[in-house]
């Protein structure tokens, strides 16, 4: 979800997508920028477009999101990114690279894969080969493979947004500006 751009990293998934053709999976891109014509026809060249699907603009996110199984989240680069915000919210275990933002979101709570390949959150897991396609392809199969999880991943994503709620931040704020206001 999101401007499709570079910095989201769409590149990598549609390369995974290549890797697991044997698993029903469809990859939705909802979004348009710059990017689209170019992974578009990328997608057309590997003979993807039943695995790959892009939805152009979407206003109804939330309802997008109840559609899916899972949340991935490539980017290079965000900064408190409210699409994966809206995605943990809805209760969707989350796949998603390891930079500030995403980190933010979703924890210090976490352990490393017995491969060293993966971040393994309560609410999901991240990647720090933001450019490896395999290792993402490796994470959606694993992400399959424990789908009796997904439940108990989908309410600790949303326990964590709770906190990143507009009451909470606006709690926080109220009691950093009191404490300037204290200085003064």
């Amino acid at each position: 979800v999101g401007e499709i751009t570079q910095r989201k990293n769409h590149i990598v998934m549609i390369d995974a997508m290549k890797e697991l053709l044997d698993l029903p999976l469809v990859y939705i891109i909802c979004g348009s920028g710059p990017e689209e014509d170019k992974l578009k026809a990328y997608v057309h060249e590997l003979g993807l477009e039943s695995r790959v699907k892009f939805a152009g603009y979407v206003e109804q996110v939330p309802a997008m999101l109840c559609q899916a199984d899972c949340f991935v989240f490539p980017s290079f680069q965000e900064g408190l990114p409210r699409a994966m915000l809206e995605a943990m919210a809805s209760g969707l275990p989350v796949i998603c690279s390891e930079i500030r933002g995403n980190t933010d979101l979703m924890g210090d709570s976490w352990t490393l894969s017995a491969d060293r390949k993966r971040k393994l959150c309560p609410g999901g897991v991240m990647l720090s080969q933001l450019q490896d396609a395999d290792v993402w392809a490796e994470a959606l199969e694993d992400m399959l493979s424990r789908k009796n999880c997904w439940k108990e991943m989908g309410e600790a994503c949303i326990q964590r947004s709770q906190e990143f709620s507009l009451d909470t931040v606006e709690k926080k704020m109220r009691e950093i500006y009191g404490r300037f206001a204290e200085m003064e």
